[in-house]
């Protein structure tokens, strides 16, 4: 995990997984073979031009244009650019905390890189399987998102990608009971979810 400010221009030869925090009137270009994991903070100004070649999840507010393959995304009044593209998954992610200079950024960063190495472990583990871990990373790093708001009295309606807490329980539960996490583990998530730990 890599937390940048200003603007950025790289190509990457593997997955790249980067918390960016654009300035306006700068452009950005993002390119990887592989994954793409990108995280700005909620209230930036931005214009994204979205590509991958695997599948493409965005979870922001702003205005959406989607293409085959590609999404345009404008955030605010879109004051910096971005063009980023993916030769596999791209994710886009508006988070509280995407600034790794703070505790709440560190700590983010700190469990976004656990998570991006457990997905990547259990991809070539479980193959196909994996998407399960890929759903409960994604539950984990909402969770950890409405913890740090709420930390900061953030008043953020839910959006249609909050999760029933029930059903992450549960998910959690069936992939310890399938022997795909320990009980550490497991304990670890469930303390996420409820923004204990």
């Amino acid at each position: 995990m890599t937390a940048l400010e200003g603007s950025l221009e790289a190509h990457v030869g593997g997955d790249a997984s980067v918390s960016f925090s654009p300035r306006g009137g700068t452009r950005s270009v993002l390119e990887a073979d592989g994954d793409v994991k990108l995280r700005v903070p909620v209230g930036v100004s931005l214009r994204a031009e979205l590509k991958a070649v695997g599948d493409l999840r965005v979870e922001a507010t702003g205005s959406r244009v989607p293409g085959d393959g590609s999404m345009t995304l404008i955030l605010q009044d879109g004051a910096a650019e971005l063009t980023a593209a993916a030769g596999g998954d791209l994710a886009f992610t508006e988070t509280a905390h995407a600034d790794a200079s703070d505790l709440a950024g560190a700590i983010t960063a700190q469990v976004e890189a656990a998570l991006y190495e457990a997905e990547a472990e259990l991809d070539t583990e479980f193959g196909e399987q994996g998407a399960l871990a890929t759903a409960v990373s994604d539950q984990v790093r909402r969770a950890l998102d409405r913890a740090l708001r709420r930390d900061r009295d953030e008043a953020v309606p839910p959006t249609e990608a909050a999760a029933d807490p029930e059903n992450e329980r549960q998910i959690i539960l069936t992939m310890l009971a399938e022997h795909r996490i320990t009980v550490d583990q497991a304990e670890a998530l469930f303390r996420a979810l409820e923004g204990t730990g």
